[in-house]
């Protein structure tokens, strides 16, 4: 798995005082794009680093309206709404990504077919709200460590 070597910008302040996150990443797997797009969907809970609670269990339902959450025996978080589908190729999210302050994401994950019958995930995450530079830095974080190592390690365990 490797990182393509792709410019991130910083976040910036928005005209209310808040902060705007824009990023993009990019990763390579060896899998193809409909193993990774379930992998991305089906098999969120089993490669999402990302976990609000001890016990959160990721549900991303891949259709235009479907939800994505975090559950757990007590509560859970809303991440978003899916906007737009093109199995196995795209998803786009529009919500909170759980951010407990007034902020709206819009993310996507476009998935590249390359010559190899590998993968290029493609990650943008915009953002705009009332969260502070370490919230802006640690969703561009988890993006690396979710996408840069837990599913990479998901994918290669089969």
């Amino acid at each position: 798995m490797s990182h393509a070597d792709v410019p991130m910008t910083a976040p910036n302040l928005g005209a209310a005082g808040g902060l705007r996150i824009d990023t993009y990443q990019a990763f390579d797997y060896p899998s193809p794009a409909p193993r990774v797009f379930a992998a991305l969907t089906e098999g969120i809970s089993m490669c999402w680093s990302q976990k609000i609670h001890p016990e959160a269990r990721s549900v991303l339902e891949p259709r235009p309206g479907g939800v994505w959450l975090q559950t757990w025996s007590n509560g859970g978080a809303f991440f978003g709404t899916i906007i737009h589908v093109e199995v196995p190729y795209r998803i786009r999210i529009q919500g909170p990504l759980a951010m407990t302050v007034p902020a709206d994401n819009m993310v996507e994950w476009q998935l590249e077919p390359l010559p190899n019958g590998g993968t290029r995930l493609h990650v943008t995450h915009r953002a705009w709200g009332l969260f502070d530079q370490a919230t802006a830095d640690g969703y561009e974080a988890g993006w690396s460590d979710t996408f840069g190592s837990a599913l990479a390690n998901h994918l290669a365990r089969g």
